[in-house]
């Protein structure tokens, strides 16, 4: 019954500690003896713990992506033991702020409000996964958490504290602005004035336009509007 107690209170002590699932922590006890003439015996006990469910994702990274409306993510498949498939990974994004914490991802939206991209199925652990989200909005700064849950209850952790996935968001890619190829000049109403008329390009976002104007033609420079355009204020 002692030796019993011994093991069973050194199993709580572990049992608080932090490990990545599928892990094995070992703990070592060491019992005494000792008999009517005070001769002592130690007997050396080794203790393998295996730590059951999913690891959180540590390494989640975001690039702005190569199309318009892109951000390319890249992650190490988490480990996990002692759970159910199928398997799956729950992703979460927010244009506010970033995700830090698992109560920060459940109040996030679902990658679906965002785009239509479909995540990777979760491999057995320690590989490299990668996916690119599509259909973003262009321009704007996106943040992703990321977390993988069995078929019943097991769910891994999300969190950025200790250094995890500290480059989780990126800008989504830009699209440029379609060329105008109509733009009219006309003698403005009054001295000095010109009027311009074009049809105005229908890009996701516009900002502003910028007006270039010299008193020679692109002819002058021999066709070259790249020429004309340094030359131009």
């Amino acid at each position: 019954m002692e030796v019993r107690a011994l093991v069973t209170a050194l199993l709580k002590g572990v049992g608080g500690l932090v490990r990545p699932a599928g892990a094995a922590l070992m703990a070592a006890a060491v019992l005494t003896a000792s008999n009517a003439r005070g001769q002592i015996n130690p007997a050396h006990v080794n203790i393998r713990i295996d730590v059951q469910g999913i690891a959180g994702v540590s390494d989640l990274v975001a690039l702005t992506g190569s199309a318009p409306g892109e951000i390319n993510l890249t992650w190490t498949e988490p480990s996990r033991t002692g759970t159910t498939g199928p398997h799956a990974y729950e992703m979460r994004v927010s244009t506010l702020a970033n995700i830090d914490d698992n109560a920060a991802f459940l109040a996030a939206q679902a990658l679906s409000v965002f785009s239509s991209s479909p995540l990777p199925v979760p491999g057995a652990g320690g590989g490299q996964l990668a996916t690119v989200v599509t259909g973003l909005v262009p321009g704007i700064v996106h943040y992703f958490a990321l977390r993988e849950k069995d078929s019943l209850s097991a769910v891994g952790t999300w969190t950025r504290s200790n250094g995890w996935s500290q480059t989780n968001f990126a800008l989504s890619n830009a699209e440029s602005p379609v060329p105008i190829t109509d733009l009219t000049g006309l003698a403005g109403p009054g001295e000095g004035q010109v009027s311009l008329a074009w049809t105005a390009p229908v890009p996701p976002i516009l900002v502003s336009y910028r007006i270039f104007h010299t008193t020679f033609s692109v002819a002058s420079v021999g066709g070259s509007t790249t020429a004309w355009r340094a030359a131009a204020l």
